[in-house]
């Protein structure tokens, strides 16, 4: 009988992220080791496919990607097809040929996956980060409803569309003229503002008598 084949080992940081996603519990006494052994039991469920179902939905849930994938217990081809699914996201596509290679249970090609997945993760995330930090600013750069609807723009000085602002000098001197014009009878406002008021006052005084009474007699 053949001695058991020692468990696969991964990359410590790969080992990591199983463990941060709740595949796995990080072992004891061997945390400074460059790699880290799988578990039997999480090397069955990769091999089956459900612990990368079950892997993908935990990324999605923690950067929230609206996207849920389905394990089909016992049916390694259809649980290999969500998988594939969801790793379209990712810019990583397994064809149907792919897909049968790793339904078939070839634990050497379902490990050199997962390896590229964690790589490709890496990449993606990184990505995302930069994506979130951009938005909150791209916000800000924004001009708000307020100064594009005579907010604070149509405060800062006159403009075309606030033609009041500019021509208030011009109508405070106004007052003054009006109130006179307003006090005097109107044939003395029509006078004052007309071009022939001089000759109309002359003519005023002619017709109404305004010259000298004539001398008594002897």
């Amino acid at each position: 009988m053949p001695p058991p084949l020692p468990p696969p080992e991964v990359d410590a940081d790969l080992f990591a992220w199983l463990v941060e996603h709740g595949l796995t519990k990080p072992r004891a006494g061997r945390g400074g080791e460059a790699t880290q052994p799988l578990p039997g039991r999480l090397v069955v469920n990769l091999v089956s496919g459900e612990a990368f179902v079950e892997l993908l939905n935990s990324v999605f849930q923690h950067h929230g990607v609206k996207q849920r994938l389905t394990a089909h217990s016992g049916q390694p081809q259809q649980t290999w097809t969500q998988v594939a699914r969801g790793l379209h996201r990712f810019d990583v596509e397994l064809d149907d040929e792919a897909v049968g290679i790793l339904a078939s249970g070839d634990q050497a090609t379902v490990l050199e996956l997962l390896t590229e997945l964690h790589l490709v993760y890496k990449h993606w995330a990184a990505n995302e980060a930069k994506r979130r930090k951009r938005q909150p600013k791209n916000r800000r750069a924004q001009p708000q409803q307020g100064q594009q609807q005579g907010g604070y723009a149509s405060r800062a000085g006159p403009s075309a569309e606030h033609p009041a602002v500019a021509s208030a000098p011009d109508t405070a001197r106004e007052p003054e003229t009006a109130r006179d014009s307003e006090q005097l009878p109107s044939t003395e406002k029509t006078a004052r503002h007309s071009p022939t008021a001089n000759h109309g006052r002359a003519d005023a005084r002619v017709a109404g008598g305004d010259e000298p009474p004539p001398p008594p007699p002897p």
